[in-house]
């Protein structure tokens, strides 16, 4: 058993900011157990951290609504699918660490919403295509902090400028050439005419 939430003293609240200091209990996951969705009382929570305990399944959607969020901890898990769009909600995210875990498509555009984030780590997962260009908007990446880590993804193409120094690693690898279709099948040749038949024998 091992706590979804492990938050420094009083992260998170029940209501009102008034009563901010308000514990929230610790809740508890069996190990290889689905990522719940967020029960309403978490919408104050400042950080998440769910850091090798074994999860399984996808990230809810419902995640993206946690908008008080500063920090979320989701690496070296079994989490697989797509990264949720709605993750570009949590504006307020400082540190968004997603790597070693199976996620597979691309990288969503939407992350570009995600203007104070300073490390997005998307590394050891299945990811593909390229860095969306909205992202060069997310200036507060920093290489100091992790930056856009994409090692060990088969993220290719180029870095958008914006970001330029703080993604690694630079360069990226070259997108591989779509491959030319293939030509039309030809129809078979006909078979060749039969000979002529042979002239009659003179007679003696």
């Amino acid at each position: 058993m091992r706590d979804l939430l492990r938050l420094p003293g009083r992260a998170c609240a029940a209501s009102p900011p008034s009563i901010a200091a308000a514990p929230l209990p610790a809740r508890q996951l069996q190990r290889s157990s689905p990522l719940p969705s967020p029960p309403t009382r978490m919408y104050l929570c400042r950080a998440l951290n769910s850091k090798n305990p074994g999860l399984t399944g996808t990230i809810p959607s419902e995640l993206g609504g946690l908008t008080a969020l500063t920090k979320l901890f989701l690496y070296q898990n079994f989490l697989d699918g797509s990264i949720p769009p709605e993750l570009g909600g949590l504006t307020a995210v400082t540190s968004l660490l997603l790597h070693k875990n199976f996620f597979t498509g691309t990288i969503p555009s939407a992350l570009s919403g995600l203007t104070v984030l300073a490390s997005l780590t998307l590394g050891f997962n299945s990811l593909t295509g390229t860095i969306p260009s909205e992202l060069g908007g997310m200036t507060a990446l920093s290489a100091r902090y992790g930056g856009l880590s994409l090692m060990n993804t088969r993220i290719c193409g180029t870095i958008p400028p914006g970001i330029k120094g703080a993604v690694t690693p630079d360069p990226l690898p070259v997108c591989p050439s779509p491959s030319p279709p293939s030509p039309p099948s030809q129809p078979p040749a006909p078979p060749p005419s039969p000979p002529p038949p042979s002239p009659p024998p003179s007679p003696p």
